[in-house]
């Protein structure tokens, strides 16, 4: 292939090129439908809701104090959630066969800016086991909040249950056109890296272009069989004409 090609090479190069083009688009489909379907496993979120407010007592009006004093205690209690003295404790109640750092890339931790109310969400491949770990972590840290910050100021506003933890399972059908099209992207790639480093030479216009001369005559490719047949051909005619004669020269010296 020279240095430069033009975009009529082009389109005829990947319509030559276009079952391989095709096989290797529809072998990553099926690659990742496999994999999409039968290796990845579902995972599944299941979230709980905590309040941030101290109950005031009968008769007391909302302290503004308190309130800023509770905005401000969610951060901490952000990082107190995911700290070992909280999931540890989560751990050894549920007997968890995962250690901290495993089971706090399961726990996520949010909120929204100036809210008293923080959401505790667990991920795991078990729906159930996903609410589990999110009810108890809830309930740990009420319990334990009051012992480290002495206060009780939490409270839990929304149960995780498995009625309302969400699939994150990826969806298949995408994934498979994804892998189409990155299958056509890496054929298309393949190809023209094959025909790059193909050097052979395969139609007058390279000749032309390589050697700087023009083409005064080329020779057609005829097909070994065809020309076979026509030779046959020929020889079987040549037979049957001096046969012909044969017979005419017989009949005449019997006359």
């Amino acid at each position: 292939m020279g240095d430069t090609i033009d975009f009529k090479e082009v389109l005829l190069l990947l319509k030559r090129r276009m079952m391989l083009i095709l096989i290797i688009a529809f072998a990553a489909s099926l690659v990742s439908g496999a994999v999409s379907y039968y290796f990845i496993k579902p995972t599944y979120q299941s979230s709980t809701q905590l309040l941030i407010n101290r109950s005031p007592a009968p008769e007391q009006t909302l302290d503004m104090d308190q309130l800023q004093t509770d905005l401000k205690l969610v951060k901490s209690y952000h990082i107190m959630i995911s700290s070992p003295i909280i999931l540890d404790k989560v751990i050894a109640e549920l007997n968890l066969p995962l250690s901290y750092e495993e089971f706090k890339q399961q726990v996520s931790v949010s909120s929204e800016q100036d809210s008293q109310i923080i959401e505790v969400m667990v991920e795991d491949e078990n729906v159930s086991d996903a609410t589990l770990k999110a009810n108890t972590i809830a309930k740990v840290f009420q319990k334990e909040v009051v012992g480290i910050m002495n206060v009780d100021n939490v409270s839990v506003l929304t149960k995780a249950t498995e009625s309302g933890s969400n699939s994150v399972e990826a969806d298949p059908f995408f994934n498979i056109i994804i892998a189409f099209v990155a299958g056509l992207m890496g054929g298309i790639g393949l190809v023209f890296l094959l025909e790059y480093l193909d050097r052979s030479i395969k139609n007058e216009k390279e000749i032309e272009k390589l050697l700087s001369l023009p083409v005064l005559a080329s020779i057609s490719v005829i097909d070994a069989d065809k020309q076979i047949y026509r030779d046959l051909s020929k020889k079987q005619t040549q037979v049957g004409k001096e046969e012909a004669i044969k017979v005419r020269r017989e009949k005449t010296f019997e006359s």
